[in-house]
């Protein structure tokens, strides 16, 4: 498999597009080309679709939050050890491990989950729009309610347009629960949300909200020209929440819990941990010459392009016939690229009851 950026590809691509070819400065080229790659990624783990992986965790809160060009974990090991990845239903169970949250701790200082039921799990999440959480509990109390949380936008570079700074827009729950409300146009119109702006040269280094937050339910940015960070304050402790890079419009990151990696306020300490996975790669679209095709088999996309075509205008029948051959061309390189690997077929893993105390027969 060789990587390739869509100007490598795009003259050859232009001869055969949308059934019988299109100029190559045409608009729609790149459009096709972005939804020839969106719907091949889906039809398998294509090589460049899936890779390996190092990853950062949050010993705080135990979470793992994807980057947000990673869709999904696929297999996942803790300091070399294979855990299982549960889906978000798992914790409910009737007669199950019960929920995570309830937890021991080992002599490091680590979660383990109650009676050890959660040793060797993690459990997927699902969506989130910062890669951090916004603390519910204060750090040096269980039970006390967290300060006020106010956000921080900070940018990197100079983001204004003819002298006015973007804003970054951000939707959630002010301190009390109730959903915050704005008026970015001195009261003239009310919006959802705080509008705050990404403004380089704030005397502060930040731009700081107005509300209060006690969660954050979406974030929506601009593109911008480089990243944008944004922390919470509440008064004495600034926590970074977000990196968001340059393109990410409507950031969503994959959490998962992972018990071992958790920390609570308690623990005597924390054992470093290393976790490698291997992921799915998240659709993004290229937009330019030099941006990197996630799937570069040229043959394949032409295939799969014309069988769009063909969709658009109702010929089911080679619609399907094309993207056969498409899907065909890429389970070809694939065997070539990666020989012919095989997956285990059946994954034994222990129960709650009998051989309980066996560790993960794969």
């Amino acid at each position: 498999m060789i990587q390739r950026t869509y100007g490598q590809v795009k003259d050859f691509l232009s001869t055969y597009a949308l059934n019988n070819g299109v100029p190559v400065d045409d608009t729609r080229l790149i459009d096709y080309t972005n939804r020839a790659v969106r719907e091949l990624m889906n039809e398998g783990d294509w090589p460049g679709v899936v890779d390996t992986w190092y990853l950062r965790y949050d010993s705080t809160s135990g979470l793992i939050s994807l980057p947000g060009h990673l869709d999904r974990l696929l297999q996942v090991s803790i300091d070399d050890t294979p855990k299982e990845i549960r889906s978000p239903w798992f914790e409910f169970v009737q007669y199950g491990p019960g929920s995570v949250r309830d937890e021991e701790v080992d002599s490091y200082g680590n979660v383990l989950g109650k009676r050890q039921n959660w040793t060797g799990w993690l459990v997927d999440r699902g969506m989130a729009c910062t890669q951090y959480e916004l603390p519910l509990k204060s750090e040096d109390s269980a039970t006390q309610a967290a300060a006020p949380w106010y956000l921080r936008v900070y940018a990197t570079v100079d983001e204004d347009i003819d002298s006015v700074s973007p804003v970054l827009h951000v939707d959630g729950l002010d301190e009390d629960g109730y959903s915050i409300r704005t008026t970015p146009d001195a009261g003239v119109t009310w919006i959802s949300g705080e509008n705050i702006d990404i403004n380089f040269a704030a005397p502060s280094g930040y731009t700081q909200s107005v509300k209060a937050y006690s969660q954050i339910g979406a974030i929506v940015k601009p593109v911008t020209n480089q990243a944008v960070r944004l922390t919470a304050w509440n008064g004495t402790t600034e926590i970074e929440l977000s990196r968001y890079e340059w393109d990410e419009t409507t950031p969503a990151y994959r959490r998962y819990y992972v018990p071992e990696l958790a920390k609570p306020t308690t623990s005597l300490g924390l054992k470093d941990r290393v976790v490698r996975a291997r992921c799915r790669r998240r659709f993004i679209p290229v937009a330019t010459d030099n941006d990197v095709l996630i799937i570069g088999n040229e043959l394949a996309l032409v295939e799969m392009m014309i069988a769009q075509w063909k969709r658009q205008n109702g010929n089911i029948d080679e619609y399907a016939s094309h993207k056969m051959v498409a899907v065909d061309l890429l389970r070809k390189e694939s065997v070539a690229h990666n020989g012919k690997t095989r997956t285990p077929a059946i994954t034994f893993s222990r129960g709650w009851g009998l051989g309980s105390d066996f560790n993960p027969v794969r």
